[in-house]
């Protein structure tokens, strides 16, 4: 057996209970996180460097590194916009000036104030 076997053996429980920590945690598939999980470890056995940190605790944060990323890049994927259904009400563009007529006067001033940019950073302008 190579190192990285010899390796991969040593830690393999502790790789599987990194996984399931991480699944316990934000939920998922235990077959695409195992592989996330093996992902993990090659870069782990990698950039491991002895002087940093025992190799145990480069590997678990290794997993929860790799798991995480992958979680940010499907919550990405399912958030990107999809294209309105037939039908679907066009949107409404925004229009400040009717919106302001609609409040009140003390609040008119306020929201006014408020987007209004103040004289000492015009004068920079």
């Amino acid at each position: 057996m190579t190192a990285l076997e010899l390796t991969y053996e040593d830690v393999r429980d502790l790789l599987h209970k990194a996984t399931w920590d991480f699944l316990r945690a934000f939920g998922g598939e235990w077959e695409e996180a195992r592989s996330g999980a093996d992902m993990a470890f090659m870069l782990a056995y990698r950039r491991h460097d002895g002087d940093r940190a025992r190799f145990s605790t480069h590997l678990v944060r290794s997993v929860w590194w790799v798991l995480g990323k992958e979680r940010i890049r499907e919550g990405r994927r399912r958030s990107r916009l999809r294209p309105l259904p037939e039908g679907a009400p066009a949107r409404k563009e925004f229009d400040l000036t009717e919106f302001l007529e609609g409040l009140s006067p003390d609040a008119r001033y306020l929201a006014e104030n408020a987007l209004e940019l103040p004289l000492d950073i015009l004068l920079v302008l």
